[in-house]
């Protein structure tokens, strides 16, 4: 019979072969099911009759016979073959038994029966007992998806239930619980004293299970949004509704160095701080800063750009070039001027003009890429430069710059020009004439500042030594007796949190202008930490033992790690209710994990600088982690123009240099963290306010307009049925010009393909001009010159850009797709020139199109895909015309 223990490692097959034993290996149930194929241990037994077979089991069908035996060799006569049994009637799918046996006769040849009546065997002869029977099912290879290979291990012992008293929550409460269960288990202990050894051990155990209460309720308490506490559990709760909760933004400025001979210096070696002094304090190491000023006291700045940082004499004052011509300014909009160069040697009259002169003979060092603040520096009325309107003050950043020479005075000259998102904010004054009595030409009313340097609100700190990651051991078991598995080691958890805070954070670098770059998205600021990992290696010779260091890798800060791969060294930072920042590493598939996989390049260095011996590796192989990061962060950067003032150095000093620092600009752009509460008062709409997917029309016109911010004015859309289906046909108005360029409107094709409707076709075209005609009727006052009124109305009702700035009523950028044009605003602008009386509207309509009502209405209705013109240009009168009629005035 078969064994009744359960083994996973049967090793008797074998033995029973060493023995010259038989037995029943396996068998094959043939396809009509009345018919068993059985593999025998060893070569198949001859000379059997159907006796000596018995099948049991079954339940609908039972006492199957064996009505023949046939014998099948193997080809290979290095194999055993196989019985062929046929039975009298196809099995059940319940389980069988087959088993071969020798019958028991008795004295007189007859089969000897048990109590049941069936006959008595014992196994055959050669067999081994274990192997004589097998169990087997005539249904073992119907399909299933249950795995066949049954469980064979050893089931745990099942406890007794427990009788649990959930509401125990604390401390006291389990200790009573604890002496009630003791009163139930030993009733013979009845000791309360405290000194007893059994009362402490209850009370120790109240205590643990007091603090596993609070932990599982901490828990259970950031488990959800709503009653989250902690400021990290918070941030990965909005996250998961792809809200950013933000760390703040530190504050950015521009500083203007004023030396009096050139010097050149790296960002890492210098920073600046502000200062109480008036006019600037100048140069100052840090050793000296640290005895002057209280720290705490100061606020502190680092270069962003150049990386090195080069200042001229020359670049402190920078004279405008007006070409001879006086009372002159750079209008509002201006994006070129020209600057006033020195040279070493003056050349000579006789010189030829078209001859420049070489670059080293120039004073100016300006290059593409340069910044330069534009500013006022005396009054233009009054000559003083106490009067000097602290407002007239840009910064731009050179896209070009071409040297040239006046050919009539042969100065050299300097032609600059930067981009349109720098343009300048208001008119600035170069040139003007003073105020009597002495009506003296006033030069140099605003002036150019050179060596500029953007810095960021923070100072770097010593690095830190992070730790090492530590190595667990693998899970390790046993392969067969005596033989264990391999094993390797596992990184464990390795979660860093910086010693110091608040750390800073701030947007990289965008776009290439002046203005852009002190515009900040607070959301998109990254922390600025650089992590530096360094591999180690131990080797022990003649019982001494020595480190050897391979080459240092640097990870990167990310906002999250849903884009890193599972090579990329990447990791965040996760600041919490004490403001320091806790580093969360990669876990093997969204960025590495530390500690997996180790690379030791000899790099033939010495221990890091932040390495100490305190901190010895502990293992024989293995990478140590550094930190190095800057702090300073929020609305305390937000420091006025004029209050940054020193410029210090760090290790090293500067002999013989004076330096004056300014920032004729206000830092600008330091936020602060965002708080908890805000985050779940707006993560959960988060999904609401951003528009994913276009459905309705209007959806195609908000999309275009969200996503192409910089280049469309409005976008009107609506829904056409082609016949098949629906086409959505997005009319654009871009900014700055009437007609739209063909290559915006292809880009913006293709990107709404990725928000459209299944079955919905998108087509982009030009918003439709819709040219006006306009006439009015302008009653003049008294005293006022016609042609002056109308040379006014025709400026303000113009479709260009006025000298002051301001845009004209018919401008493009003023009118906006499917905005009506209303009679009222049109009237009160021509009512609003000097010298205008009255306002009498004649004409009020689409040009080329009878009258609709619009003049009576006092609206001209335009459609969502129209846009008004009105150019009033003689040569293109198709693009709208305005008639002016003047009455009265002289």
């Amino acid at each position: 019979m078969n064994a009744v223990e359960h083994c996973t490692s049967p090793g008797r097959r074998a033995l029973a072969r060493q023995a010259d034993l038989n037995g029943i290996d396996f068998l094959e149930v043939g396809a009509n099911l009345a018919s068993l194929q059985v593999y025998f241990l060893g070569r198949p037994p001859e000379d059997l009759t159907p006796l000596n077979v018995q099948i049991r089991g079954g339940i609908k069908v039972r006492d199957l016979k064996v009505t023949s035996i046939s014998l099948e060799r193997a080809e290979d006569e290095r194999q055993d073959g196989c019985l062929q049994l046929f039975l009298d009637q196809p099995g059940d799918a319940a389980r069988y038994q087959i088993c071969f046996v020798e019958p028991l006769l008795d004295e007189r040849g007859q089969p000897v029966l048990d109590a049941l009546g069936h006959p008595r065997s014992r196994p055959l002869s050669g067999f081994d007992p274990r192997y004589a029977c097998l169990d087997f099912s005539f249904h073992a290879a119907c399909p299933s998806d249950l795995d066949c290979k049954s469980d064979q291990a050893c089931p745990p012992q099942p406890l007794a239930p427990v009788a649990i008293d959930y509401l125990s929550k604390d401390y006291a409460s389990f200790r009573r619980l604890l002496l009630d269960r003791l009163a139930l288990t030993m009733p013979a202990w009845r000791e309360r004293h405290v000194p007893d050894l059994g009362i402490t051990l209850v009370e120790l155990l109240a205590y643990v299970a007091d603090h596993l209460s609070y932990f599982q309720d901490a828990v259970g308490t950031e488990a959800y949004l709503d009653t989250a506490r902690r400021r990290i559990s918070v941030r990965r709760h909005a996250r998961l509704v792809d809200y950013q909760l933000h760390e703040g933004c530190s504050a950015r400025a521009f500083v203007c160095v004023e030396t009096d001979s050139q010097i050149s210096l790296t960002a890492s070696q210098v920073w600046f701080a502000t200062s109480q002094a008036e006019g600037g304090a100048g140069l100052v190491s840090e050793d000296d800063l640290r005895n002057q000023l209280v720290p705490g006291t100061y606020e502190a700045f680092e270069a962003i750009t150049p990386s090195n940082l080069t200042f001229y004499p020359a670049h402190n004052l920078i004279r405008f070039y007006t070409w001879g011509d006086t009372q002159c300014c750079l209008p509002k909009g201006a994006t070129r001027a020209t600057l006033r160069d020195v040279l070493a040697a003056q050349p000579e009259k006789s010189d030829l003009a078209a001859q420049l002169p070489p670059d080293g003979a120039r004073q100016l060092q300006l290059s593409p890429g340069d910044l330069l603040i534009f500013e006022e520096v005396i009054g233009p009325r009054t000559a003083n430069p106490a009067d000097a309107d602290p407002t007239r003050r840009h910064a731009v950043r050179l896209t070009e710059v071409v040297r040239q020479v006046d050919p009539v005075t042969h100065d050299a000259v300097v032609e600059i020009a930067w981009g349109k998102a720098d343009a300048l904010p208001f008119p600035l004054c170069l040139s003007t004439i003073g105020p009597p009595p002495a009506c003296a030409l006033l030069d140099d009313v605003s002036v150019a500042r050179g060596n500029v340097v953007l810095v960021d609100h923070g100072l770097t700190q010593p690095p830190d030594f992070l730790g090492e990651p530590p190595l667990l051991p693998g899970p390790q078991h046993c392969d067969c007796v005596g033989l264990a598995s391999e094993t390797s080691a596992v990184p464990g958890p390795f979660e860093p949190v910086l010693e110091r805070g608040p750390l800073s954070f701030r947007q990289p670098l965008s776009g290439t202008s002046a203005s852009a770059w002190l515009e900040q998205d607070p959301k998109a600021a990254l922390p600025q930490v650089v992590v530096t990992s360094q591999a180690f290696r131990r080797s022990t010779q003649d019982g001494q033992s020595a480190i050897a260091w391979g080459a240092a890798v640097s990870w990167s800060a990310r906002g999250d790690l849903l884009e890193s791969g599972p090579t990329d060294l990447d990791f965040v930072v996760e600041v919490d209710d004490a403001r320091l920042g806790h580093l969360r590493f990669g876990d093997g598939r969204q960025g590495r994990l530390p500690g997996s996989d180790f690379h030791f390049v000899p790099s033939g260095g010495q221990a890091p600088s932040a390495f100490s011996a305190s901190a010895s590796p502990s293992t024989e192989r293995g990478s140590l982690f550094f930190a190095s990061y800057r702090l300073g962060c929020g609305v305390a950067g937000n420091v006025g123009a004029e209050s940054i003032g020193y410029l210090v150095t760090r290790g090293l000093r500067l002999e013989g240099v004076t330096l004056k620092v300014r920032n004729p600009l206000a830092a600008r752009g330091g936020v602060e963290p965002e708080s908890v509460a805000n985050a779940k008062l707006y993560a959960p709409q988060t999904f609401r306010r951003r528009l994913e997917r276009a459905v309705t029309a209007d959806d195609y016109a908000r999309l275009t307009e969200r996503d192409f911010p910089d280049d469309v004015q409005g976008a009107g859309a609506e829904l056409r049925w082609t016949g098949s289906w629906y086409e959505a046909l997005i009319a654009v108005d871009q900014l700055h010009r009437a007609d739209a360029d063909p290559s915006l409107l292809a880009s913006i094709e293709q990107r709404m393909y990725r928000y459209r409707r299944l079955l919905h076709d998108v087509m982009v075209v030009p918003a439709r001009q819709v040219p006006l005609d306009i006439a009015l009727v302008i009653c003049v006052l008294p005293h006022y010159e016609r042609g002056h009124v109308k040379q006014a109305l025709l400026e303000v009702l113009s479709s260009r850009a006025r000298p002051d700035g301001m845009l004209g009523f018919f401008h493009a950028d003023r009118l906006k797709l499917g905005g009506s044009v209303l009679l009222s605003e049109l009237v009160a602008t021509a009512r609003g020139v000097v010298g205008v009386e009255h306002v009498h509207v004649q004409r009020f309509q689409r040009a080329g199109e009878l009258a609709n009502g619009e003049l009576e209405a006092g609206i001209l209705r335009l459609g969502l895909n129209e846009v008004a013109r009105l150019d009033n240009d003689a040569n293109f009168p198709e693009n709208g015309k305005l008639s002016l009629r003047l009455e009265g005035g002289r």
